[in-house]
C-alpha cells in the first residue's frame, strides 16, 4: 500500500536514504561524512511528495516524488527522484510482481 510520508518520519526516509546510497555505490562513488554515514544534501530539495510503500506492517519501499523536473526546471512534471526497493521483502504484495 502507498502511503504518504509524514514529516515525523523524515528520520526514517534519511536512514533508509542510506540503504539506497549504499545500494548506488556499486557503481556511484557516493562520499561518506566524518560521521560514518553517506553525504546526501538533497533531501530538503525532494521532500514535496515523500511516499512509503507498505507490506502489511513492512516498509518494503519508499519514494520522493517532486512535481517539476530537476533536470529542465518544468512544470508541472511527476518526476521521481528518489526511490528504494527494498530486496528482502522481495515483491511480496506489491502490484505487477509475479
Amino acid at each position: 500500500m502507498l502511503v504518504a510520508a509524514r514529516h515525523d518520519q523524515r528520520l526514517l526516509i534519511e536512514n533508509l536514504i542510506q540503504l539506497y546510497l549504499y545500494d548506488m555505490t556499486s557503481f556511484m562513488p557516493f562520499p561518506v561524512g566524518l560521521d560514518g554515514r553517506f553525504e546526501y544534501d538533497f533531501l530538503d530539495r525532494f521532500w514535496r511528495h515523500p511516499y512509503l510503500v507498505m507490506v502489511g506492517d513492512e516498509i518494503a519501499d519508499f519514494a520522493l516524488v517532486v512535481d517539476e523536473c530537476p533536470l529542465t526546471g518544468r512544470q508541472p512534471c511527476w518526476f521521481m527522484a528518489e526511490f528504494l526497493y527494498l530486496r528482502r521483502i522481495g515483491g511480496v504484495g506489491l502490484p505487477g510482481r509475479h
